[in-house]
């Protein structure tokens, strides 16, 4: 059985531009995806975002993506630009397991 990446043909990466707005919010602008665009109040907000961006992006029905077994996160500590600077973040997407108590 294909895992929800293998069957939708989502990429293992994505390279993201994060623009800290001057209100304090940000946008991750996806160039390799035109059009994927999507906007967040926090990093963490950004990341949960992001995630329903790209899922919505490649048509991922709603209720295959809540039940998604992988998140994409960042690599590494997020890069903010206050302007359209080419800095890029990589998004890894790995797969989540959860421990119940």
């Amino acid at each position: 059985m294909l895992n929800l990446q293998q069957k939708y043909n989502l990429p293992d990466k994505l390279k993201v531009q994060v623009i800290k707005s001057k209100n304090g919010g940000l946008t991750a602008i996806l160039a390799d995806y035109p059009g994927c665009i999507t906007y967040a109040n926090s990093p963490s907000e950004l990341i949960e975002s992001l995630n329903d961006a790209i899922l919505t992006y490649f048509e991922v029905p709603r209720v295959e993506a809540l039940s998604a077994d992988f998140v994409y996160v960042p690599q590494k500590q997020l890069t903010l630009s206050k302007k359209s600077v080419d800095r890029r973040n990589d998004f890894i997407s790995v797969p989540i397991a959860f421990n119940y108590a």
